[in-house]
């Protein structure tokens, strides 16, 4: 007969958290330096997929951690057992954290060296313009007081 215990099932949740998080590290790795890479539209998809499921277990980890506050019955080394594993789960979250944080500067940098490109192809358009051609059909001639 399975354990359908509070603790049997805090546990597996716990569990399964801490795989989503292995999961989750093992893709942090993985982001392109390339903003046009294709790779980003996949990046996007496995985070949509990750944020659903983490909301998924955190709801039921919020149901499960209510009970647990009731139960009364459970022995020292279950709680003892659920207390090492959370701890676990938490160490997990931070270094996620951390490293989402570095990813999210990353990207910022891209970002930035991107605006920068887009600024200078802007200026380049905006002095071709300024350096228009006569509408005489002198081929050659440019507009210098423009």
């Amino acid at each position: 007969m399975a354990d359908n215990s509070i603790a049997s099932r805090m546990r597996n949740c716990l569990e399964r958290q801490i795989e989503l998080f292995e999961a989750m590290a093992e893709s942090r790795g993985s982001l392109p330096d390339n903003p046009d890479d294709e790779i980003w539209d996949e990046l996007r998809e496995l985070q949509a997929g990750f944020t659903k499921k983490l909301a998924a277990i955190d709801e039921e980890r919020q149901l499960l951690r209510k009970e647990w506050e009731a139960a009364a019955d459970m022995s020292h080394e279950q709680k003892e057992e659920v207390e090492s594993i959370t701890r676990k789960a938490r160490a997990m979250a931070r270094e996620l954290s951390d490293s989402g944080e570095k990813d999210r500067q990353r990207i910022l940098g891209m970002m930035d060296k991107t605006k920068k490109r887009l600024d200078s192809v802007l200026r380049g358009k905006s002095v071709l313009k300024k350096l228009k051609t006569n509408d005489d059909k002198t081929s050659g001639f440019l507009d210098k007081k423009a």
